[in-house]
């Protein structure tokens, strides 16, 4: 996959719970480590412990919302899914 978006807050599942679970499935599927597919996480609110916590589990990233385009295309640029330049072309 291209790119994994979760919300911190979800309903059922929260995100935390659904990161864990996909990374555990890419571990039993023998999905090497830098061929995982990367995650952003989603916040509303600056929750250091959830950031943390998103962290040990694999999560590539988070951004706070709200979430702007630019905001979003700057950081699929930074982890290399966009060009990093991919403003040069929004003319």
């Amino acid at each position: 996959n291209d790119l994994g978006l979760l919300d911190i807050a979800m309903p059922i599942m929260d995100g935390q719970e659904t990161l864990k679970k996909m990374r555990q499935f890419e571990e039993q599927n023998g999905v090497a480590k830098k061929d995982q597919t990367p995650i952003i996480m989603a916040t509303a609110v600056d929750a250091e412990s959830e950031v943390r916590e998103a962290g040990e589990f694999g999560c590539t990233d988070y951004i706070n919302k709200p979430i702007s385009r630019a905001k979003l295309l700057v950081m699929l640029g930074k982890h290399g899914i966009i060009p990093e330049d991919w403003w040069k072309n929004e003319e």
